[in-house]
C-alpha cells in the first residue's frame, strides 16, 4: 500500500494501522490464546487425574491378583489333602467304612498291631462354638476299634495314624487291664475322620481350582 505524500495523512494512516494491529492482538489474546491456555490447564489437570486413576486401578488389579494367587494356593492345598493324600475320607459304594477300614488296616500293619474288631459309629457334627459363625463344611465319621495291646504298641499305632493322616483324631479311649496278661490291655479307641458335609463339595472345589488355573487376566470371569 502506498502512503500519502502529506505527512499528516501518512501519520493518520499509520496510526490507524497501529490501532488495527493492537485490536487484532487483543482479539487474539482474548478469544483464542487465553481460551487455549485455559483448556491446556484443564487438559493437564484431566491428564494428571487420569494417571492417578490408572495407577490406583493398577494397584487394585495387582492386589486382586495377589489375593487370587493366595486363594488359589489355599485351594490347591485343600484339594491335594482331600484327594491326593486322602486326608478327607471319601465315600465308597455309598459308605465311608471301606475307606476307614483300609486306612486302619494299613496303620495296624505298620505298627504291628492286630485289630480285634472295628465297629462303625456313624457321622456326627464337628465340635463348634456355642454361637456358630458359619455353616460347617465338614462332619466327622466315627469308628470304634478294639484291640489287645501294650502301652508302647498303642502309642506306636497312634503315631503311625497321625503320620498317615494328620486330620484323624481320637475322640475317646477306654483302657481295661487284663488279669491274665498285665502287660497287655483291652483298648477301645474311637477314631474320627473328616468327611464333607455336602458330598458334592469336593467336586465343587476341584472345579473352582480348574477355573482358577484357567483364568487369564483381562478376561471377564463369572462367579
Amino acid at each position: 500500500m502506498k502512503l500519502p505524500d502529506d505527512p499528516k495523512e501518512r501519520i493518520k494512516i499509520l496510526a490507524l494501522i497501529g490501532i488495527g494491529v493492537v485490536a487484532v492482538i487483543i482479539v487474539l489474546i482474548t478469544f483464542i490464546i487465553k481460551p487455549m491456555m485455559g483448556r491446556k490447564t484443564t487438559y493437564r489437570a484431566d491428564i494428571t487425574k487420569t494417571k492417578e486413576l490408572l495407577e490406583t486401578a493398577q494397584r487394585d488389579v495387582s492386589r486382586m491378583m495377589q489375593d487370587r494367587d493366595a486363594n488359589t494356593k489355599v485351594l490347591e492345598g485343600i484339594v491335594d489333602g482331600a484327594y491326593h493324600q486322602n486326608f478327607i475320607l471319601q465315600p465308597r459304594l455309598g459308605n465311608y467304612e471301606l475307606g476307614a477300614r483300609e486306612f486302619i488296616e494299613g496303620v495296624a500293619q505298620t505298627a504291628g498291631v492286630t485289630i480285634e474288631t472295628a465297629r462303625e459309629i456313624g457321622i456326627t457334627q464337628m465340635p463348634q462354638a456355642a454361637v456358630p459363625t458359619a455353616e460347617q463344611s465338614l462332619k466327622c465319621y466315627n469308628i470304634r476299634l478294639t484291640f489287645n495291646v501294650g502301652l508302647h504298641e498303642l502309642i506306636r499305632f497312634l503315631e503311625v495314624a497321625g503320620e498317615g493322616n494328620p486330620y484323624v483324631c481320637v475322640s475317646g479311649v477306654v483302657i481295661t487291664p487284663r488279669a491274665e496278661d498285665p502287660s497287655r490291655h483291652t483298648v477301645n479307641l474311637d477314631l474320627q475322620f473328616p468327611v464333607w458335609s455336602d458330598p458334592t463339595l469336593g467336586q465343587q472345589l476341584e472345579k473352582r481350582l480348574e477355573d482358577a488355573h484357567a483364568f487369564v487376566p483381562g478376561e471377564s470371569v463369572q462367579s
